[in-house]
């Protein structure tokens, strides 16, 4: 029997870790059956490196400006020229994009990517969702909490959407110690490390996480907060930590292989995304690792944790209880660690790839008539 081709469609390498699900389980379907390939939507170099690791053919579209309604012709033209089977289109950016250029380019089976609620702020979003709606064959969600909370999923026929959790690796030992960490950052050995992970398109929550550090500063606290991601905002939130003075406390990550070297010796994870929640595979990959998480109060986060047992939750917008629940556990070692040992237990045999891979590939094989 002939593989059955697959391109995988990706706009870049996030902060919030969809491009590892793409390139990792895009990697690990059997070879027999499928011929995988990918495409990064205006990627970077340095994002098409880290996925060229996979050892798929990678390939790029556009220019390598923002991603806009242009892109839609190369990526069309693509599609068409690698006439695959399945159109695989992992994150929202490409939801849009990806299925709309894979229907006119005449493919039959198209899935998309659901990891966080889809915000319908704006008219034209509305219309995506419309669009993609009438493209896809198969909506994969990574939480029950998230098909029941998202009104443009609800919305979706029966039988398209499929509920998969994310694919989060069992923790490894760290490639570096704490000791040479802190020295490749310039960061006295007494400081306590806490980062967290955000696309940069929202400076209201992003102010609320450096009010917070500036109210653990003044409480003494000698806290590092590393904020992991970059988008359309991030000059403005940096002018806005210049303003308070905090360039000591707060720092700006963008390199894919510094952040996972942190996150393997955090103290505390703040994960934020507001009343609708956000995408959970940085939380539960900091929860893999025992480190404990302070999450905003939402549908999604509640899903996934208990409060005060297997992480903390905090009222969405208050900066004040996010210092006050931080400092609390820095203040209380003991319960700071039980807290990321019970949240380390209650997702141990959660998330596990296998599960995951053995998922996608019973649903690709299902939509193109595999045995």
């Amino acid at each position: 029997m002939a593989r059955k081709r697959i391109l995988a469609i990706l706009a870049s390498c996030d902060f919030e870790g969809v491009w590892q699900q793409c390139s990792r389980l895009s990697a690990d379907l059997p070879t027999k059956e499928f011929d995988v390939r990918i495409a990064m939507l205006s990627a970077a170099r340095t994002d098409v490196r880290l996925v060229e690791k996979t050892g798929l053919p990678v390939y790029t579209v556009g220019s390598g400006r923002a991603v806009g309604p242009l892109i839609l012709w190369p990526l069309i033209r693509l599609i068409q020229q690698q006439q695959p089977d399945l159109v695989h289109c992992w994150d929202s950016t490409t939801n849009l994009y990806g299925s709309l250029a894979a229907r006119i380019a005449g493919v039959q089976s198209i899935f998309c990517n659901a990891w966080q609620p889809t915000d319908s702020s704006l008219d034209w979003k509305k219309l995506a969702q419309l669009l993609i709606k009438e493209q896809i064959t198969k909506m994969i969600v990574s939480s029950r909490m998230l098909h029941e909370t998202d009104h443009a999923l609800q919305g979706l026929a029966d039988g398209i959407v499929e509920i998969i959790s994310p694919a989060i690796a069992q923790y490894a030992e760290p490639s570096i110690d704490r000791n040479r960490l802190l020295e490749k950052f310039g960061i006295p050995d007494s400081s306590y490390l806490i980062a967290t992970s955000d696309s940069m398109e929202a400076a209201t929550r992003l102010r609320e996480i450096i009010w917070a550090t500036e109210l653990l500063k003044v409480a003494g606290h000698n806290v590092r907060v590393f904020i992991c991601g970059k988008g359309n905002k991030s000059k403005l939130v940096e002018r806005f930590r210049n303003q308070v003075q905090l360039q000591d406390s707060i720092y700006f990550l963008e390199d894919h292989d510094l952040i996972g070297e942190l996150m393997d010796h955090l103290d505390i994870y703040w994960q934020f995304g507001g009343p609708r929640g956000k995408s959970i595979i940085p939380t539960v990959e900091a929860m893999r690792r025992g480190i404990p998480v302070i999450a905003d109060r939402s549908a999604i986060h509640g899903e996934l944790m208990q409060h005060e047992k297997t992480g903390i939750l905090v009222p969405c917008g208050d900066p004040a209880s996010l210092a006050s629940w931080t400092q609390h556990l820095l203040e209380h070692s003991d319960l700071c660690q039980k807290i990321g040992a019970m949240g380390r237990d209650h997702v141990k045999n959660q998330f596990l790839p296998e599960a995951t891979l053995a998922a996608i590939t019973q649903l690709y094989q299902q939509s193109l008539g595999n045995s």
